[in-house]
């Protein structure tokens, strides 16, 4: 079966809202996305989309672990479980960051009173080696909902 690469600040809506808004921010974007590659591990060299199968299933569970963790605040078990979800740990696991991708854009729509969740966990992506300030969640907020590209 092959497996073709996924580009998340390239091949996702959301990343690349992200990648846009970090330009215009002045941020890096190359930075950006070598942090985010920086998870690859061995002989992967870039990460790959996920089977329709797998995917369909893995959003079936994911969000409901995710809002259990919500429901009982338990910000630190939704951390880990992204964490290992977009870990490249071959042959253990192969990460899914398309998946990921979807849920931190569900979060960040789904949960607006519990933002900090999808700040913590695109710093998890980005591998911790980034910091995403306020003025860059305001204007990644504005632009989900009224996007100037569109106009």
């Amino acid at each position: 079966m092959a497996l073709f690469p996924f580009k998340p600040l390239e091949d996702h809506f959301f990343g690349i809202l992200i990648g846009d808004v970090w330009k215009k921010a002045g941020g890096d974007f190359d930075k950006l996305n070598r942090a985010i590659h920086s998870r690859l591990v061995g002989d992967l060299q870039h990460y790959t989309c996920t089977p329709k199968g797998d995917k369909i299933v893995l959003m079936n569970i994911y969000p409901n672990q995710f809002r259990k963790y919500i429901e009982n605040n338990q910000p630190e078990k939704l951390y880990s479980e992204f964490e290992k979800l977009i870990m490249a740990k071959i042959p253990e696991t192969i990460p899914r960051l398309d998946v990921a991708m979807d849920l931190l854009e569900w979060l960040f729509t789904g949960f607006p009173e519990k933002e900090f969740l999808a700040q913590n966990l695109l710093v998890i992506l980005a591998n911790k080696q980034i910091s995403f300030p306020e003025e860059f969640w305001l204007k990644l907020k504005e632009e989900y909902y009224n996007p100037s590209h569109l106009s």
